[in-house]
């Protein structure tokens, strides 16, 4: 410490301050970080939460359009009659029936089963007449009460919206299976809407994502269904996580979609955190430029004082 020492008072009183400065600034920029990290976090997950709300109510209102076209259709005398006397019909008028009535209603799937829960027409022609349905969900609840029953299930590893409404005439003479895809359209029509990306999935397969194919595969390195399975994997639904995809961040939450699946079914809702930082680049970026004033050598006119060497002029 002999340079200290040695030193004169002004070149002290110089490092001091410039030391304090300095450390003021640095102390002022990580605030200022951490402020606009939080502001920007809570903005993030507020975002998430309204798409959350919103993937709810369009839920909500599928199933009431559902309940409405269902019940209308219970209520047709000529589908009562065709499911009343489907003895006095083939398979393949029946199924005719049951695609003129889902072009009707604009639905993606249209069943017709008996008073037993088995299938009479199917109007996509996937399944034939004759299958037993009885315990498949929400078939399985309507039998039981002979009321209406919702429930999201899975059918040949498509997610659908389903709604069983039973037509009466006036005893229980079968029921009609009316059903809305949950498809990479719908997380679409989402993202469009709320500009975060959502995808419905399982622990061990992905249904449906507003991410396209080639996105998921470059993101997931390929294997999408292990690498989402390792990032819901102990997660709780509603509550918000980071994590990497491929080479950005992403704000994260599970929203639990009630479903009689055997596995937990989930909407995972994302929006980038890296691209919501852009405009605020790190503040340690600046740093450099901004520490440089207190670093300059010492001079006179820099804090205020005398020059130590001040020079006179000489007369001609």
């Amino acid at each position: 410490m002999r340079w200290w020492a040695r030193s004169r008072l002004r070149t002290k009183i110089f490092m001091v301050f410039s030391v304090l400065i300095l450390f003021l600034l640095l102390l002022t920029l990580g605030l200022t970080q951490l402020m606009v990290t939080r502001e920007i976090e809570r903005t993030l997950t507020r975002e998430l939460a309204v798409t959350g709300q919103v993937f709810q109510r369009l839920l909500v209102e599928r199933a009431e359009r559902l309940l409405t076209n269902t019940t209308l259709l219970a209520g047709d005398f000529a589908l009562r009659r065709v499911i009343a006397g489907r003895d006095g019909y083939d398979a393949e008028t029946l199924e005719s029936v049951a695609v003129n009535y889902r072009r009707r209603i604009e639905a993606d799937l249209f069943w017709i089963t008996d008073e037993t829960g088995v299938l009479l027409a199917d109007s996509h022609g996937r399944y034939p007449s004759g299958v037993e349905l009885e315990e498949m969900p929400p078939l399985s609840e309507a039998l039981d009460t002979e009321e209406a029953a919702s429930a999201i299930f899975e059918l040949r590893e498509h997610l659908f919206q389903l709604l069983a409404v039973p037509v009466v005439a006036p005893d229980t003479v079968g029921f009609i299976l009316l059903g809305t895809h949950i498809n990479d359209a719908l997380a679409k029509q989402l993202r469009d809407e709320t500009g975060s990306q959502i995808s419905f999935l399982s622990e061990a397969q992905v249904f449906a994502s507003s991410w396209s194919r080639t996105e998921l595969q470059a993101r997931f390195r390929g294997h999408p269904e292990e690498n989402l399975a390792s990032i819901i994997a102990g997660r709780t639904p509603g509550q918000t996580f980071l994590h990497t995809l491929g080479d950005e961040r992403y704000l994260s939450v599970l929203v639990m979609i009630p479903s009689p699946l055997s596995r937990p079914l989930y909407a995972l809702i994302q929006r980038s955190y890296d691209e919501a930082l852009a405009p605020w680049p790190p503040c340690a970026g600046a740093l450099p430029g901004l520490a440089l004033p207190p670093c300059l050598p010492p001079s006179g006119s820099a804090i205020g004082l005398p020059s130590a060497s001040p020079r006179r002029c000489r007369p001609w």
